[in-house]
């Protein structure tokens, strides 16, 4: 939980939440890395779209979304 909000309420309403430890876009993984982050991206997409009921594309984008506020 962060100051208050659970994950879900930070899902559903799209706020900015910023971690000043989080890497920028602009660094790069290696490809072994860069497939398991894709792996982990995919399955937190399945989480959401279960957990709220929602369509696989509107699933994707609330964690795109959200995932964007920290690469910013």
């Amino acid at each position: 939980m962060l100051a208050g909000r659970t994950y879900g309420a930070m899902m559903m309403d799209n706020t900015p939440v910023r971690n000043q430890a989080t890497p920028s876009r602009n660094e790069i993984l290696p490809s072994d890395e860069a497939m398991e982050t894709e792996d982990e991206l995919q399955k937190l997409i399945s989480l959401v779209q279960q957990r709220y009921h929602l369509a696989r594309e509107k699933a994707e984008e609330r964690v795109r979304a959200f995932l964007d506020t920290y690469t910013q």
